[in-house]
């Protein structure tokens, strides 16, 4: 009976959660694939200063940045009534 209650309990808090990601998360993400996927045609093709930049710039910036990064919603501005 208890952990009937505790699993409904989890449900109900979980429903009132927000999504974790947003559309920003998914666009810094997908910038990150893509630059990762510059650098590696970068090395392909024997550079040996850009390739580096772009991939150290998806794996170590955008992509941490799209995996932590949580906006906070904003609230709208009340008009005052007239």
């Amino acid at each position: 009976m208890k952990k009937r209650m505790e699993k409904t309990r989890m449900k109900s808090v979980v429903a009132l959660q927000s999504p974790r990601y947003q559309l920003i998360n998914w666009l810094l993400l997908a910038a990150g694939v893509v630059a990762i996927g510059l650098g590696f045609w970068q090395l392909w093709r024997g550079s040996t200063v850009l390739a580096p930049i772009l991939m150290v710039l998806g794996y170590c910036v955008l992509v941490p940045l799209a995996l932590i990064l949580r906006l906070k919603k904003q609230k709208p501005k009340e008009t005052p009534d007239v």
